[in-house]
């Protein structure tokens, strides 16, 4: 007994140890990101009833009939279309709490004809500008108003100031925000819960703290369109220029495993394009390709004006000028776990692009970038400022597989005036990388391989800002250009999360190892699940699934693998005796001969030495001692840690 309480009080202290080095962005450079559908219970779902006038045969105008199903559907239903074709010549405007679904985006196709698209617009009201007297503090989650007339429960506003110069720049876009010149940047939207009085409770609380020497104030704002959806179809743009989906004052609407192609080529085009919006939630789905690649041209996810809450997940963007762009504002947003390739602009195709673009347009503030796979992430300066983003555990690869490029391969650009950024747990480069500049902060257009530039003013551009580089955060990022982390900024503790935005590996990671992406991770850039579908779409089928990249699976030359979730368990592996795993898949664990189990430093004893092995790799799952993983699941957890001290001496 005394001995179970001696290795219970040791792991205990350990387990303290560890958890006080787990490394976490400072409260004021983050929020508690809860987007999309997420605070409403996730994406409804609405039964289907088929919409019986529309003809799929490709020929027949639809967009009518498809419209009048919309129009008669009842609250919380889906309005079906079967297999087939279907012409639309004419704009389809959804309804609230209806969903357009389809019999699966390789079945259902929906042609946009005549500018027609998809419209989620709801067209809101607008109340007047209300003075906020105090509680304007970060998180606050109750404002003092000079008045709350005509403010109710469930009512939306907007909250703003006038923009500070310290840190919002507007000066080269008079529409961006507000759409009105009157310098309200940076901005976010929450729901009223509760009045009292002359206060008013919100939902979510203040991403930024604000200050009386910039008249902080509210504004009721109407989402006259809520719960609508787009499912399990594909469209397709027939004509040069045009929309495809659409949002204007809409709220929690969602696009769900959709396919969307040929984006239009005229400047304001975008596969989905939301303007004042909350609480959208994309996912699952396919962006690809367009019409043109000009400047305003093609993109895929594009956020304009005000904006708050949105939820971008797992998808593909491809073949766009920007996968996701925020341009005049955004805030509250979580981009997570997507996969971009092969953005290109038309101006100099030899131009490594951006395809993922936290900002093209003041201000987008407080929105977290996690697990994404691109060619470049660029936080620009064309329109103005963004600042307070966080991007952790992205792979930014400075490669894209067409078309090929010269120049501009900087893996993470941050220009002027984009400021107080935290990059934490990201991998930067490719593994043939073998020379270039980690961080270019000073020099403006770096030739070579750049993991970090730092205040440019353009591409090209003259360095114009030292606090771009100077107010972010690096820490535990991975290059390949010095294969490890050139900087901790965060100080001591190297511990990451497994995610901002997760407690829990998310459901639709399925056997996919999570996370994919960190210097803790074996491999350090793994793919995800979205890029294992791009690649399954360009090989024409599956011809090996090879989950965890270690070149067994099903369908692989190398063979079948006994554990496709774990690179160290496969045929072939080093077999650990006596803890109850088959590494080399040989259908049993080898017994240990004159070895003690849990004694991990040879000594012929199991005891605090071994422990502090354990304790000092805690929560790695790549680059630790491989003593360590006593279990061989490529992680250093609980499990090792209980494995030897129930073996303590």
């Amino acid at each position: 007994m005394k001995k179970f309480f001696l290795v219970w009080a040791l792991v205990t202290i350990l387990l303290s140890v560890i958890v006080n080095a787990v490394y976490d962005v400072p409260a004021d450079k983050r929020i508690i990101w809860s987007a999309g559908l997420d605070s409403e219970g996730g994406i409804p779902n609405y039964p289907s009833v088929t919409c019986a006038g529309a003809v799929g045969d490709g020929v027949q105008e639809a967009g009518a009939a498809i419209q009048a199903c919309i129009n008669s559907a009842a609250a919380q239903t889906a309005v079906y279309l079967p297999a087939g074709t279907y012409k639309a010549s004419t704009t389809i405007s959804m309804k609230s709490n209806v969903v357009l679904r389809g019999a699966g985006p390789g079945n259902t196709l929906i042609k946009l004809y005549n500018g027609a698209y998809i419209s989620f617009s709801g067209g809101g009201s607008s109340g007047s500008n209300i003075d906020i007297v105090s509680g304007y503090g970060k998180d606050s989650t109750v404002l003092t108003l000079a008045s709350t007339t005509g403010l109710a429960a469930n009512d939306y506003v907007s909250i703003f100031q006038d923009d500070d110069p310290s840190i919002v720049d507007a000066s080269k876009c008079s529409w961006c925000g507000e759409d009105n010149g009157l310098g309200h940047n940076l901005q976010q939207y929450s729901k009223i819960t509760a009045v009292n009085g002359n206060q008013i409770t919100i939902s979510p609380g203040l991403y930024y703290g604000m200050s009386p020497a910039f008249n902080p104030q509210v504004k009721e704002v109407g989402f006259s369109l809520s719960k609508a959806g787009l499912e399990d179809l594909k469209i397709e743009l027939t004509t040069n220029t045009g929309y495809m989906v659409r949002s204007r004052s809409s709220r929690n609407c969602w696009i769900k495993n959709i396919e969307s192609y040929n984006g239009g080529a005229s400047s304001g085009n975008a596969h989905v394009r939301l303007e004042f919006s909350y609480g959208w939630e994309v996912r699952d789905s396919y962006f690809h390709d367009g019409h043109g690649y000009g400047s305003g041209q093609n993109y895929g996810f594009w956020l304009l004006y005000w904006n708050s809450n949105h939820k971008v997940e797992n998808n593909i963007f491809y073949s766009v000028r920007h996968g996701v762009n925020f341009e005049g504002g955004g805030s509250g947003c979580a981009i997570l776990y997507n996969f971009f390739d092969g953005g290109k602009e038309s101006e100099d195709l030899t131009f490594l692009s951006a395809d993922l673009n936290p900002n093209h347009g003041p201000h987008p503030h407080m929105n977290l970038y996690e697990g994404n796979v691109a060619a470049k992430i660029t936080q620009d300066y064309t329109m103005g400022s963004s600042s307070h983003n966080v991007a952790f555990r992205n792979w930014a690869r400075g490669y894209r597989s067409n078309p090929s490029f010269s120049w501009g391969v900087w893996a993470i650009d941050t220009q002027k005036y984009n400021r107080y950024m935290s990059f934490v747990g990201n991998v930067v480069g490719m593994p043939n990388w073998s020379s270039g500049t980690v961080i270019a902060n000073g020099n403006a257009d770096p030739s070579g391989k750049t993991a970090f530039r730092f205040g440019g003013t353009g591409e090209p551009g003259s360095y114009g800002d030292a606090l771009a580089f100077s107010t972010a955060i690096l820490h535990a990022n991975y290059d390949y250009i010095t294969d490890g982390v050139a900087n901790w900024d965060g100080g001591s503790d190297h511990v990451l999360k497994s995610s901002m935005y997760y407690a829990s590996k998310p459901a639709f990671f399925g056997n996919v190892p999570w996370p994919a992406i960190g210097p803790d991770v074996t491999g350090y850039a793994n793919k995800i699940p979205a890029q294992i579908r791009y690649e399954q779409i360009n090989s024409g089928g599956v011809s090996c699934i090879d989950t965890d990249q270690d070149r067994y699976g099903i369908g692989c030359a190398a063979g079948n693998d006994c554990n496709d979730n774990n690179a160290n368990i496969r045929p072939g592996a080093t077999e650990v005796c006596g803890n109850g795993i088959d590494e080399d898949c040989s259908g049993a664990d080898l017994a240990c001969s004159g070895v003690v189990p849990g004694d991990l430093n040879s000594d012929n004893r199991i005891d605090i030495a071994d422990l502090v092995i354990i304790a000092t790799n805690f929560g790695k799952t790549g680059g630790f001692d491989s003593r360590a993983d006593v279990v061989k699941d490529g992680m250093i957890d609980i499990s090792d840690l209980v494995y030897v001290a129930i073996r303590f001496s």
